[in-house]
This record gives C-alpha cells, structure tokens and sequence, in this order.
C-alpha cells in the first residue's frame, strides 16, 4: 500500500476506536482510570494488518480520541491512559515482530500480555500520582481485572479473525474514496465550509467538558437541530432515547449522593442520575455532532481535515441507527452481522 491507502486504513481503525470508546465510556467503572479495553480491539486487530509505525499511530489515536470522548483529556486520568496505552501499544508490536512468522502467539496472547503491560504502567502511575505506596492494594485488582479482560477480548479477536470476511480482506489495497474534483472558484467554497465544520467542534467541545448538564444537553439539542435540518426531518429519536434510557439505568444500578426516590432497595440518587445523564448525552451528542460535520460531504481542508472527516464519517457509519438496530441477537449470528456491517462500510468507503 502507498501512504494515502494506508491513511484510508488508518482512518478506518481510528474510527472504530472512536466508536469503542464510546461504548466503553457508557460502562461504569469502579476508578476512574480503569477501562474495559473495548477500544484496544481494534488496535490488537490492526496489529497484523499495519506495519508496526503506523500502529503506534493508531494508539496514540486511540489515547487522544478516548480522552475527547471521557473529557480527560486535561486531567491525570490522561496521563494513565498515555502510559497504559503506549506500554500494551509497544508490547503487542513487539511480540507480533518476533512470533508473526509462526503460531507461537495467538490474539490471546497478544491482548493478555497488552493488557498486562498496559496495568502495570498504571500502577505505577498511581503510585508516583495518587496513591503512593498504597497503590499495593489496588494493583491485585488492576492485574486479576486486566487478565480477565485481556483474555476475553483476546478469545474474541481469534474467534473473529477465523469468522470475519472483512479481517480477511482489509489488508487488501484500499482504493481512494471518491471525490468530485475541486476547481479553483470551488475551493473557496469548500474552505467556507470547512470553517462551518471547524465552529462545530467548539460546542462539542463544550459538551464533553462542562459539568453542568443543562449546558450540555441545550448543545445536544443544538446539533439534533442541525441534523434534523440537514436530512429534512428525516431522523430516527427511538435509538437515541433507548441509549438515554440504558446508559442512565446502568449508572443508577451504583448508586452514591443524596437519595432522590426509593423503590424497595432501588435507590435513585442525585449522583448517579447525573452521572447516567451526562454520560448518555456525551454518547448521544457525538453521534449527532458527527452527523452535522459529515453530512452533505463537507470536507475540511488540508490533509489534516480529510483524515478527521473520514473518520467523522466511519463513526457515522458505524452508528447508523437503521444498521445497528437491525441487528437480531441469535445464537451464531451475531459476528456474522457485525462481520456483514464492517464489510459493507469498507466496501462503501474503499
């Protein structure tokens, strides 16, 4: 592949980390700085499809784009995720490197030592930052959890690169996506548009870092607005209330703050309610943020603004209501949907 095929593959992993970590951050977590590691798929999967250069790349994507999504990008919780990431990142090129001409290693193996590598660098992080030499009693819980977790997203990674079609065909040559030729009286307009996009961003900004709910739902009313304009009225509500409903139901299940309503043991409380609503609106505002700076093909200028529309455009893709909600949970059909849906983007984007 030449650079602009490998950036279009690029593009494509950095969008399904966008997406997993989407996901991710609807999970509650007992600390802040522990993760699932639901969006270090794509990087474990990347590993043998990418040369080893432009998987670093990808993880320190996947580290900027987990910390836009959480809105840590400011804070400690930053500079785990940085050391964790960058530490699984190096240990699973590097064993790639030495076993990828032989079965020695599988996925498991890969994510279970990422996983690791990633928990220790955490831990000392915490002792240096927060909990000093206490960090001892945390860090049994860091490793027991990030074995587990290694170990199942590992076990998934191998039964889907035996199933998916999709795996099997990605490090086939991607081809340009198309685009109408830009002739000088049309890149002035193109450039006022990327401006339009560009402004976008700042209100997004807004909604992933203010702790005020009232600001950051007027914002996700704000783009829903703007999407309910660009496609005419034509925008599906029930998906979008169905993630409201579910992520605010899961953080209400830990409860903490002052008790608001009870039911039996059921506990509403402030906290968490808040909690479960800033976290839903994060999820549901970024989609439609994404659907505002793709829609109509706006493209942003320079090399920079192509690589972030395309992967606006993949993480629109990838939560297009009609597919994701099409999905029918049955025995042995799941992969094969999710297979299905990955290979109709690439064969729509490349």
């Amino acid at each position: 592949m030449n650079s602009k095929q490998r950036l279009n593959q690029l593009s494509f992993f950095s969008a399904l980390c966008l997406f997993l970590s989407a996901v991710e951050y609807a999970i509650p977590k007992p600390m802040p700085f522990m993760r699932v590691g639901l969006a270090n798929l794509p990087v474990l999967m990347a590993v043998k499809k990418m040369p080893a250069r432009w998987v670093l790349v990808l993880v320190m994507l996947k580290i900027l784009l987990q910390a836009f999504i959480s809105g840590t990008l400011f804070s400690y919780v930053f500079l785990f995720s940085l050391a964790g990431s960058m530490a699984s990142g190096i240990i699973i090129i590097l064993l790639n490197c030495i076993f990828n001409k032989t079965d020695m290693i599988s996925f498991i193996g890969l994510s279970v030592a990422g996983s690791l590598a990633n928990n220790a660098a955490q831990i000392v992080c915490a002792k240096f930052i927060m909990f000093g030499d206490n960090v001892r009693y945390v860090a049994p819980l860091l490793l027991i959890s990030g074995f587990v977790t290694g170990l199942l997203l590992g076990i998934f990674a191998n039964i889907f690169e035996q199933e998916s079609y999709w795996y099997a065909e990605c490090s086939e040559e991607f081809s340009e996506i198309s685009m109408q030729p830009v002739t000088e009286c049309d890149k002035k307009s193109l450039y006022y548009k990327g401006l339009v996009v560009i402004l976008l961003f700042i209100p997004c900004f807004f909604m992933l870092y203010t702790d005020i709910l009232i600001i950051e739902w007027c914002i996700v009313a704000f783009f829903f607005i703007l999407v309910l304009i660009s496609r005419k009225g034509k925008v599906r509500i029930l998906p979008s209330v169905i993630v409201i409903c579910s992520v605010t139901l899961l953080a209400l299940l830990s409860p903490y703050g002052k008790v608001l309503m009870e039911a039996g043991r059921f506990k509403i409380t402030e906290g968490a309610l808040k909690n479960g609503l800033k976290r839903s609106g994060v999820l549901v505002g970024m989609v439609f943020a994404s659907r505002c700076i793709v829609s109509r093909n706006v493209a942003l200028p320079g090399k920079a603004g192509c690589f972030i529309s395309k992967v606006f455009f993949l993480f629109d893709s990838l939560t297009s209501a009609g597919k994701l909600s099409g999905m029918k949970v049955r025995k042995g059909s799941v992969l094969k949907q999710l297979d299905a849906h990955l290979m109709e983007m690439y064969k729509l984007t490349f």
